[in-house]
């Protein structure tokens, strides 16, 4: 697992060594979520799923904002995650998911050195899409 503070990790993440084995997306920016997933695993309901539709998450090197909560110093770790350990980290599977791959780039999104307990704080990066997890729910996130 790597980790790095800022934007050298996001740099290094998507351009540098990793770049050959993940996505090649710019993390920095604003991202909304537009929908959401249910996998195969426990989760609140559609009613309560939906109410983080529309949520905008913001990623730079100085700060991190998801909803109303704000982390001025975010660091980002990450990691290559096939699809044996991401069924055993998040109890589902990709097809599940919608993902059509063999493995995904898995970012945590810590603050301070602590984790960050909020949506839009665990991505989950394949082939073009990006999805974050909350609440055993699956959020697909765009770039705004």
């Amino acid at each position: 697992m790597m980790k790095t503070p800022g934007l050298f990790i996001l740099m290094m993440c998507l351009y540098g060594a990793a770049a050959a084995q993940g996505p090649q997306r710019d993390l920095q920016g604003t991202w909304q979520i537009v929908s959401y997933r249910f996998g195969d695993g426990i989760s609140v309901g559609p009613r309560d799923a939906k109410r983080f539709v529309g949520r905008k998450i913001h990623l730079s090197a100085e700060r991190a904002v998801s909803g109303r909560e704000v982390c001025a110093q975010p660091t980002y770790e990450s990691k290559r995650v096939d699809e044996d350990q991401f069924f055993t980290d998040f109890r589902t599977s990709f097809k599940s998911i919608g993902i059509k791959a063999k493995h995904v780039e898995l970012v945590e999104v810590q603050c301070g050195g602590s984790d960050w307990l909020v949506p839009g704080s665990t991505l989950i990066i394949s082939k073009g899409q990006m999805l974050t997890m909350w609440d055993g729910v699956f959020f697909v996130l765009k770039k705004r």
